[in-house]
């Protein structure tokens, strides 16, 4: 393999990436090397977990000997790091054990890993393409959920909507207080389908730019772009959407609007004693403001106070866990939001709650926060 790397800095952050998705397994120790390949004008870096991922990134090369390695991710990500932006020239003759690389005057030898090449277990082909996604929305889409996830165990759920192209992402459930809707246009459809994705594996996922393809198939999804790709290894796909749309959807019976970029430095400063773990929201109608109060038992209390655009209907008096609204405030992520209250009849109870979400954008990123009872 002989290939010349003019964009270095691409090629590092690359690497960056794609090492630290290396797997640390004892039982497969390849999973801590990476995958150098070619691939025409290419060169490609690929990362192994086989209980969870996969991830392949690359640069544009020179490719005048194509070829392909393994090597230790940790300690060769590590010295190419400290180089800055010079041209990189990659060298190794078959079974020679070795890989050279040239960084201006410097030469550095590498050990490549002692292993056969087909013993790392990488995926050669994707699943069928099922849909199409912009990039840049994903990543907008993605991140709601990620910011609105409480319990790094969760699982993220995603599904289409029937006889739509849009994909809905949903993360939480009642017992946690807070549940969040992410929702985001896709093109081409080819059918319906649904999935989960451990949080700590979605927060994986690189940055793609431009149109990129959903892949699926049993037990596997996949976001691919070019030659780049994110694999991911599913377990559940049951759909649970429908019990969760309900919530999202019932008609308020009030509202209020507000500046949420305002109710996140409230939040934030209510946070700063860390045995605050409740606050309560009150709508004052005549001030036109919503009161925020929390107590805490050794420093006191605090009452903060934001002003309101509308308010409409119901606004009832309501205590939250200060945690779900902080994450509701950045799942939602916006210069205005709308707080509807929305209470829930049952022949055991009837219970309110709130949802926050974008007022402009409505249906993009919501958030459903349960109070807590009295």
């Amino acid at each position: 393999m002989h290939v010349v790397v003019a964009e270095t800095d691409k090629f590092q952050s690359a690497l960056n990436k794609v090492s630290n998705n290396t797997s640390k397994s004892d039982s497969n120790p390849v999973q801590s090397a990476i995958k150098i390949w070619t691939k025409a004008d290419k060169l490609l870096i690929t990362a192994v977990d086989t209980t969870s991922h996969q991830l392949t990134l690359g640069v544009s090369a020179t490719v005048q000997i194509p070829g392909s390695i393994l090597i230790e991710a940790e300690h060769f990500s590590k010295v190419i790091s400290k180089f800055g932006d010079q041209v990189l020239m990659f060298d190794s003759e078959p079974n020679s054990g070795e890989l050279n690389i040239k960084i201006g005057k410097d030469n550095i030898d590498f050990n490549l890993f002692s292993a056969d090449m087909d013993d790392f277990p990488i995926e050669k082909s994707l699943p069928p393409v099922v849909a199409t996604i912009n990039g840049d929305k994903l990543a907008e889409f993605t991140k709601s959920l990620i910011n609105g996830t409480l319990n790094k165990e969760q699982d993220i759920s995603f599904t289409t909507v029937e006889d739509e192209d849009k994909l809905r992402g949903y993360v939480g459930d009642a017992t946690s207080g807070l549940l969040i809707r992410s929702e985001v246009s896709i093109k081409d459809k080819q059918q319906e389908f649904n999935f989960k994705i451990p949080f700590t594996t979605l927060k994986r996922l690189p940055l793609f730019t431009g149109d990129i393809n959903i892949h699926i198939e049993e037990g596997k999804v996949a976001f691919s772009k070019d030659d780049e790709h994110f694999l991911i290894r599913i377990a559940d796909t049951e759909d649970d959407s429908e019990a969760l749309d309900y919530i999202f959807d019932k008609g308020p019976s009030g509202y209020i609007t507000t500046r949420l970029d305002q109710l996140k430095k409230k939040l934030a400063i209510l946070r700063v004693s860390k045995s605050t773990q409740v606050t309560k929201l009150a709508v004052n109608s005549d001030a036109k403001t919503l009161v925020l109060s929390a107590h805490d038992f050794t420093r006191g209390n605090m009452l903060l106070e934001i002003g309101l655009g509308d308010i409409q209907g119901q606004t009832p008096n309501l205590l939250f866990d200060a945690s779900c609204l902080d994450r509701a405030a950045s799942a939602v992520d916006s210069e205005t939001a709308m707080i509807s209250y929305i209470l829930h009849e049952s022949e055991d109870s009837d219970i309110w709650v709130i949802k926050m979400f974008d007022e402009s954008t409505p249906n993009s990123k919501q958030a459903v926060i349960l109070p807590i009872q009295e």
